[in-house]
């Protein structure tokens, strides 16, 4: 049982962290505490994890961030050079003291005028839109077209995950754009589930020692791209997500077309559709797990109908194990009260 509950830590790779410290003192070059200073800790993958004031002393505390290297900026009042510090890593339950000495700002010399000729800015070269439209159209085309994938609403997959030998009872709620609901049971164990929201996400994990669900406010945007259950590419540009076509790449012996998306939310992800069948047969996502950054891949096969005529790929893998789905239902009704 030690080694399934073990196991289960790398299944829900996204599961809550432990907490890490970064305290100090921002002082002027005289040691004099500098009051009103705004401190930003920034993760590796560029997001703000945490911005505080300090005291009337010049202290500072982060109490709550997820182990790992930060980029601690202090903007200090008029007068001083604001202050930058790289690389600073926090362990698990461990406190980082940063002390941090602010500059005064010097007067900027007022430059010459020059004259500087004008060169004409230097585009990249990139594959002709046609050409990323076209793969787009047949994709979306190849799933049943854009109308169908419109009445899309919700989607309820019911399978078993089989990793290391176990086999886990897994049932996955999905309403577009509004909440997903991944109930596990693990045999002989307290059931548990994950919901993940716009806005936040909510895990009770019992296998892993949780006594009452814990709702996290900052949920990774890697994740929330999953809400979108009727195809990220299809109107994407409504959506503000931007599309680049990287070439074509072999996967499993098969040309695929190697598409980057990065979403209005920052999420990166790359997919590879198959140059035969149109349909997604590999993804990588960009997550940042306990502070590291790691591309997450899946791959995907035996798409086949279900019984409303929507198309489906019935087995993923990634490095939890592979999912097999025995059932999978839509347009169900489903109750937003699941997702609080």
């Amino acid at each position: 049982m030690k080694k399934l509950i073990g196991l289960f830590a790398t299944i829900l790779l996204f599961a809550a962290s432990a907490v890490a410290q970064i305290e100090g003192r921002v002082t002027d070059a005289k040691g004099n505490g500098v009051p009103k200073v705004t401190v930003t800790a920034t993760g590796e993958d560029g997001t703000v994890a945490a911005t505080v004031t300090t005291d009337e002393d010049g202290n500072y505390a982060f109490e709550e961030l997820s182990p790992g290297k930060y980029k601690i900026t202090a903007k200090g009042p008029a007068g001083f050079q604001p202050a930058v510090r790289e690389n600073v890593n926090v362990a698990e339950d461990d406190t980082t003291t940063l002390n941090i000495t602010l500059i005064a700002a010097t007067p900027a010399p007022v430059p010459e005028p020059t004259v500087k000729p004008v060169t004409p800015p230097v585009k990249p070269v990139t594959p002709p839109v046609s050409m990323l439209d076209d793969i787009i159209n047949k994709h979306i085309n190849a799933l049943g077209g854009r109308e169908e994938l419109l009445s899309l609403k919700t989607i309820r997959l019911t399978g078993t995950l089989t990793t290391q030998g176990f086999d886990v009872d897994v049932t996955i709620t999905k309403s577009h754009l509004i909440g997903m609901r991944t109930d596990i049971n693990i045999p002989g164990m307290s059931a548990g589930y994950r919901i993940v929201t716009p806005t936040k996400s909510i895990n009770f994990l019992p296998f892993q020692g949780q006594s009452s669900p814990e709702t996290t406010q900052a949920e990774s945007s890697a994740t929330q791209t999953t809400l979108d259950i009727q195809s990220p590419l299809l109107d994407y540009r409504a959506k503000g997500t931007s599309v680049e076509l990287l070439g074509t790449e072999k996967v499993d012996g098969e040309d695929s077309f190697k598409l980057k998306l990065t979403f209005k939310s920052g999420a990166v992800n790359t997919c590879f559709i198959s140059s035969k069948t149109y349909l997604i047969t590999k993804a990588t996502t960009k997550m940042t797990i306990n502070g590291e950054p790691t591309d997450m891949e899946t791959t995907y096969s035996d798409y086949k109908k279900n019984a409303d005529g929507y198309l489906f790929a019935y087995t993923t893998t990634n490095p939890a194990g592979v999912t097999n789905f025995t059932k999978i239902e839509t347009n169900i009704a489903v109750d937003p009260a699941i997702f609080k």
